[in-house]
């Protein structure tokens, strides 16, 4: 199966199941064991992250976060944040990115992507 630049397996002329955020951020505290301590994430999605049992390693750093779990993929820089969903867009991205800019309500935001 086929995947496309847009990350999509299924049509190359779909959006990309993305949500992305221009902002100031702390890359650091965006680790998967902050977002399990909140229940953004279950624990099982953080020992995924950790033991990087898929295609990406686990970097937690004041310039750059990335992890993935089975259902999302994360990677905070400095000046960006970006939630790449695995399948369709689904209300548990949506509750993620909303929990996780509830959490860091001081985060300047210059735009939404």
């Amino acid at each position: 199966m086929t995947t496309y630049s847009n990350g999509r397996r299924d049509d190359p002329t779909s959006p990309p199941n993305r949500t992305g955020v221009v902002g100031d951020f702390n890359s650091a505290i965006f680790s998967p064991d902050w977002l399990d301590r909140y229940d953004l994430i279950g624990k099982n999605d953080a020992e995924i992250a950790h033991e990087g049992e898929l295609s990406s390693a686990l970097i937690v750093a004041h310039e750059v976060t990335t992890f993935e779990t089975k259902w999302f993929a994360l990677q905070v820089l400095e000046n960006q944040l970006s939630i790449t969903s695995k399948d369709a867009l689904s209300p548990a991205l949506k509750d993620l990115a909303v929990g996780i800019f509830q959490l860091v309500p001081h985060t300047p935001v210059k735009a939404v992507v």
